[in-house]
């Protein structure tokens, strides 16, 4: 019996992950699985080049960013044979939907848990042409079956499948690298989730007890792993962190990159109740360069939001004090937030991102909208109810840049907020990116907030009135319009020919027309400073941002009256939440930039900037990896 295994990776173009998948099917089949199985396994699908092939048993592990690609699979597959057998899991299979077989039409089974010990199950009964109707398992001649889970795997007892199919998966990694993508691999520690968020669906094993692999397995993974030269690992755990071993873990990580040079980075996703643990274990990794921010999840911060998401799982004191263990790590953060939350409206979203500001997330926040998944709570019905829940469906990626498009479904409407608003939040996130993170009116806003008690939400309010501003913004309206009627819409628009995301839109326009937008803030300011002060905060930013003037290079030596340098650098060190309360000290200072390059690692050589799409094309990033590219101090 031929079976072959499709796991396509996608989202991110250049990296690929190994099949993981594929791995811990045959290593459960043949070495944890009493019962003997005839299987010929075929080369698993993981790269885009791989096409279809004849097979017996087809086995699919769907995710948003594969889902499609493996419907076409399938599609080849049976073409191919069309007596082969297909069996659809993963996460994005809708298992619960009475209709799921209308969009899965070519698939003959779901499985919608834990694959291993269920599909050799199956795999043993297919061979010996016994019933297949089994637990964990819905076929398509009994759709309406009573869903029955079968008995979860004990991991203390399984085979590490990076060491049993090492000789395979190092073919693999080779193969990878020779289409010069990287190569990811995923290491899992443990599986489960104690927490029911409502957008989640962790490895359809949300609100259940965490089952920990055996340590001395993860161990031996982590050696085999190494020698496969992955370019990235990422811990597929839901709340990393959560055990004392996990800080050993990632020790034995870094411990095998001193040694090997691999893995360049890894990643992985924090436990929310365990803060100190999961700092100790981020210290680890940013010591030795393996990780170059913390992405600290807020969601939100409104209390009625965050209910009814249930991610109230902890007290905001804690949480703060949690944050503060954070900062003292002395890693760059990254805030987090969801866009779609039911609860949400215009003025708690605004709210919410001056809450960022004001504990000192000013290099950069990730917005994600609310993308419902298939399985996850807030897919069901009696959410969706609930709620007054309506989606629209749009292809979606977090840059334009090396990275393949992903087609989901997004929250659009609620009770609480409508696609007019909806909209308007998108403009207010894209906005302040590609204002204040983007280091426009960072530097102003923050002397308001620090020295005038002007808060955030009121400086950007008052901002996108500016009639500069208002200019900036009419396109992207115009194209938020076409975004939310037309099903084919990204959200992404056009500058200068090339697409772009909406903030770096706004941002590259503001630089366009700088000169207009500070004539404006200045007036602004004169209500708030005195104008020696309005003068120099002016001139400060105009100068410490990637301005372009006239002949094309960046002005890097300036005057001032006042120490901005040393106040700014102070402000953007404070502890979250901490208001600084003193004023800008008088005093002549002279300010040269004579090292010019940008990045937390100064990767970027600004001398080498001279236009607009040069500033599109080698300066601006994807959310997650901003800090201290758009400014100098």
């Amino acid at each position: 019996m031929k079976l072959l295994v499709s796991v396509p990776t996608g989202v991110y173009s250049n990296s690929v992950y190994l099949p993981y998948i594929w791995a811990l099917l045959k290593t459960h089949l043949e070495l944890n699985y009493n019962k003997n199985v005839d299987v010929t396994w075929l080369d698993p699908i993981f790269l885009k080049t791989h096409e279809a092939s004849y097979c017996d048993i087809f086995l699919t592990s769907n995710y948003t960013w594969n889902w499609q690609e493996n419907l076409e699979l399938t599609r080849n597959v049976k073409k191919l044979n069309p007596n082969c057998y297909v069996i659809a899991g993963g996460p994005q299979v809708p298992f619960k939907d009475k209709k799921v077989f209308d969009l899965y039409e070519n698939v003959d089974a779901l499985c919608f848990q834990e694959g291993e010990q269920v599909l050799s199950e199956f795999l043993y009964r297919f061979t010996n042409n016994l019933d297949l109707d089994i637990d964990g398992i819905i076929l398509k001649t009994n759709p309406n079956k009573t869903i029955k889970f079968a008995k979860k795997l004990n991991l203390n007892d399984c085979h590490s499948p990076w060491k049993y199919c090492f000789n395979d998966l190092m073919r693999f990694s080779k193969e990878i690298h020779s289409h010069t993508k990287r190569v990811v691999v995923a290491l899992e520690t443990n599986r489960g989730c104690p927490y029911k968020c409502s957008y989640c669906d962790w490895g359809m094993d949300i609100t259940s007890k965490i089952r920990l692999v055996n340590e001395d397995i993860v161990f031996e993974s982590i050696e085999y792993i190494s020698k496969l030269q992955p370019d990235t690992i990422t811990i597929v755990d839901a709340n990393y962190g959560s055990f004392k071993h996990d800080l050993d873990y990632v020790k034995r990580i870094v411990k095998k990159k001193q040694e090997t040079t691999f893995p360049e980075s890894v990643i992985f996703f924090g436990a929310k109740n365990n803060k100190k643990l999961v700092n100790d274990c981020y210290k680890v990794l940013f010591d030795d360069g393996l990780i170059g921010m913390i992405q600290v999840s807020f969601n939100h911060t409104d209390t009625e939001v965050l209910k009814n998401i249930d991610r109230d799982i902890m007290r905001r004191d804690k949480f703060m004090e949690e944050m503060q263990e954070s900062f003292m790590v002395g890693i760059p953060l990254v805030g987090f937030l969801i866009l779609g939350n039911p609860g949400d409206t215009i003025e708690k979203w605004k709210t919410a991102w001056s809450d960022l500001l004001e504990m000192g997330f000013h290099e950069d926040i990730k917005v994600s909208d609310f993308f419902v998944l298939p399985n996850a709570p807030a897919a069901q019905p009696e959410y969706i109810e609930k709620f007054k829940i309506k989606t629209h469906i749009r292809n979606h990626a977090d840059t334009f840049k090396n990275r393949d498009f992903v087609k989901g479904e997004l929250i659009v409407e609620s009770y609480s907020f409508s696609k007019e608003d909806f909209k308007e939040m998108q403009l207010i996130s894209a906005f302040i990116q590609g204002t204040h993170i983007l280091s426009i009116t960072k530097f102003v806003a923050m002397a308001l907030y620090h020295n005038k008690e002007v808060s955030y939400k009121t400086f950007y309010e008052d901002f996108m009135q500016f009639e500069t501003i208002d200019s900036i913004l009419c396109p992207v309206k115009e194209h938020l319009d076409d975004y939310m009627s037309d099903p084919d819409s990204i959200k992404f628009i056009k500058f200068q020919g090339v697409h772009v995301l909406y903030e770096d839109f706004i941002y590259l326009s503001c630089l366009k027309k700088l000169d207009s937008i500070y004539e404006e803030l200045e007036k602004y300011l004169h209500i708030y400073f005195n104008p020696l002060l309005v003068t120099n905060l002016i001139t400060f930013s105009k100068n410490s941002i990637l301005n372009l003037n006239a002949d094309g290079s960046a002005e890097s030596n300036f005057h001032l009256d006042y120490d901005l340098r040393k106040y700014f650098k102070t402000l953007l060190t404070l502890p979250p939440t901490v208001q600084y309360d003193k004023d800008p000290v008088k005093k002549s200072t002279h300010i040269l930039i004579s090292d010019q390059r940008l990045g937390q690692k100064k990767e970027i050589n600004f001398d080498k900037i001279n236009n607009l799409d040069n500033i599109r094309d080698h300066v601006l990033r994807a959310p997650n990896f901003r800090h201290q590219t758009t400014y100098w101090l």
